[in-house]
């Protein structure tokens, strides 16, 4: 009896320790967010910043990282030579146009929601149910790290991880991650070669051919070695990947790929789900260039 309540505090203690480290992550992750934001204007040049302290006149009074004010002439059309302007968030607020700033955060608000119904549909493929609820925190949570905190990646390794401690499935979690990331390469990858075709005589497009062609016959090798029996076969496929190191992780992670080539139909749901996403996010950053006065067409955007 007194072994079991020992036990009980122990348990109860780690408990406690667990939630003041998750805690305290949050707040140093908010910490270093708020950190990073650049508030107030600056000029730009040779990778040293000089923030602006006072517009007086046709001149910039500048400080630089020592503290040194200096005073640089405006030209006439508005920019001081030599020098990029980067607008704070002070300045990008007081000037955002509100209409179609809003436009863009209504629009953007469906993104993650079609993002977390793919990875729901993919993971039920795969065997792992969770529900809505629990997708939608953790693709919140991946976001969160994608952008701020560890990598593009990081976030995407962390709700793998989380799935896999919960439910046990640990290749088909990482894989089902793998898949959510990979169907929006390719609908990206397949906008952008046909708007490379549309926009053939764009210079700013038609150096792009060449990488954005090379990308789409990568992506289609890809997909044929994954998923077609008759190229496996010939390459020997199942004979080589016995020899690789960790062999046994790799099987587990091919045999749930291969999971995904009797469910057709999901496939076709989670990639119209990936393409609706997408222009939503391009339609939203569009709104919010002209919110922000970029005036650019929307093709542009989903280029």
């Amino acid at each position: 009896m007194i072994k079991e309540e020992r036990e009980d505090q122990k348990e109860s203690r780690f408990r406690h320790l667990w939630h003041v480290v998750r805690v305290s992550f949050a707040v140093l992750a908010v910490v270093f967010i708020v950190h990073t934001i650049q508030y107030k204007d600056v000029l730009v040049k040779d990778g040293d910043q000089f923030q602006i302290v006072e517009r007086t006149g046709g001149y910039l009074l500048v400080e630089d990282r020592a503290d040194k004010r200096i005073k640089l002439k405006v030209g006439e059309d508005g920019k001081v030579p030599g020098y990029v302007y980067q607008p704070g968030v002070v300045s990008l607020v007081k000037n955002v146009r509100v209409v179609p700033t809003v436009i863009a955060v209504l629009i953007f608000g469906f993104v993650p929601l079609f993002q977390t119904f793919r990875w729901k549909i993919l993971l039920g493929v795969q065997g792992i149910f969770v529900s809505l609820l629990l997708t939608l925190k953790l693709t919140f949570a991946g976001k969160l790290m994608n952008f701020f905190l560890v990598s593009t990646t990081g976030g995407d390794l962390f709700k793998a991880y989380w799935i896999s401690r919960d439910k046990g499935k640990r290749a088909q979690a990482f894989v089902s991650v793998f898949v959510d990331r990979f169907l929006g390469l390719v609908f990206i990858t397949v906008l952008s070669a046909v708007l490379v075709l549309i926009f053939w005589d764009d210079p700013n497009v038609s150096n792009l051919t060449k990488p954005v062609g090379l990308l789409v016959l990568a992506l289609v090798l890809m997909i044929l070695v994954l998923f077609s029996s008759y190229l496996r076969k010939l390459i020997r496929f199942d004979k080589w990947v016995v020899k690789l190191p960790f062999a046994s992780i790799v099987q587990k992670v091919d045999q749930s790929l291969l999971t995904f080539k009797e469910h057709p139909g999901s496939i076709f749901l989670a990639g119209g789900c990936t393409a609706i996403l997408q222009l939503f996010a391009s339609t939203s950053t569009f709104f919010l260039g002209m919110g922000l006065g970029i005036d650019a067409s929307i093709w542009y955007f989903l280029f």
